[in-house]
């Protein structure tokens, strides 16, 4: 399959795939595509939060909430370094 981006959005999109750690913008695609297929409908990806998930992520929101309150954050450049390690750590 081939696919033709428009120049824009080509640069855009090396810049996000260069960001996360990918080689090349092909690869950043062809995980999101893979991953996008992996779902029965792509509406599942969009649904609305049932409530039981929206609860859940109110409490993870407060979570972090307190814990920046307490200092336990991180930089945006240490969030970022400990998720590409992350991310590098389960393409392995």
């Amino acid at each position: 399959m081939h696919i033709e981006i428009p120049a824009p959005q080509a640069e855009r999109l090396q810049r996000h795939a260069t960001a996360a750690g990918y080689e090349s913008v092909e690869s950043y695609v062809m995980e999101f595509v893979l991953n996008l297929a992996e779902n029965p409908t792509a509406a599942e990806l969009f649904a609305p939060l049932t409530e039981d998930e929206l609860a859940a992520s109110l409490a993870m929101i407060e979570k972090g909430m307190q814990q920046i309150d307490a200092g336990e954050g991180l930089t945006v450049d240490e969030a970022r370094q400990r998720s590409l390690d992350r991310f590098e750590r389960s393409r392995k």
